[in-house]
């Protein structure tokens, strides 16, 4: 959908109607981003232990529900316009990764795309309606490692895993579902509490 053209497989699974809560990440990012824990001054991204941000949408048992994957909370990285998330396991083949990126522009999603391309090779496209998403495949991992980039408004979530590309849609559709919830739940407080 972007500038890159990606290979469709149609007998995919496709994710299904993601719902629009793109105005809740930035929010969660900001609240994220403002440094380490330990006290010091960082500059560039900033890797925190679990706290509260755009990891909190993805917890430990949605992890093991949705991938099958047993993992512990996850380390946080932060940078002006991202958050990534990851869950380290005991097994290390089941360690998941979750990236989220708020404000992310079509030229954006180019430049992903190719550089993803460069590193992997071929990017297989499973867009629907409203939603643009392709994943690749690292076969030279054992076992393979998938990784599922959805963009949705100007949201982008990549999900990075050895689960399949099924459970990694199914637990894509939940976080997005969840920020609409959020953005929805943070536009009613607001007015409810800017009422006199």
């Amino acid at each position: 959908m972007y500038r890159h053209p990606v290979h469709a497989i149609p007998s995919l699974g496709r994710l299904a109607s993601l719902l629009a809560g793109a105005a809740t990440l930035p929010l969660l990012l900001g609240a994220c981003s403002g440094g380490s824990t330990s006290g010091s001054t960082t500059t560039g991204p900033s890797v925190q232990p679990h706290t509260a941000s755009a990891c909190s949408l993805v917890t430990t048992a949605r992890i093991e529900q949705t991938l099958g994957k047993m993992v512990r909370g996850p380390r946080i990285t932060n940078s002006a316009r991202s958050t990534v998330c990851t869950y380290p396991s005991n097994v290390s083949a089941d360690t998941v990764i979750v990236g989220f990126k708020a404000k992310v522009t079509e030229s954006d999603a180019g430049l992903e795309q190719a550089r993803l391309e460069k590193l992997h090779g071929t990017l297989t496209d499973v867009s629907g309606p409203g939603f643009s998403a392709y994943y690749y495949s690292d076969a030279s991992a054992r076992p393979p490692v998938i990784g599922l980039v959805t963009i949705n408004g100007m949201t982008q979530v990549t999900v990075t895993s050895t689960a399949t590309l099924t459970q990694q849609e199914a637990l894509t559709q939940q976080i997005f579902a969840t920020l609409a919830s959020q953005a929805t739940g943070a536009t009613t407080t607001t007015s409810a509490t800017a009422t006199p």
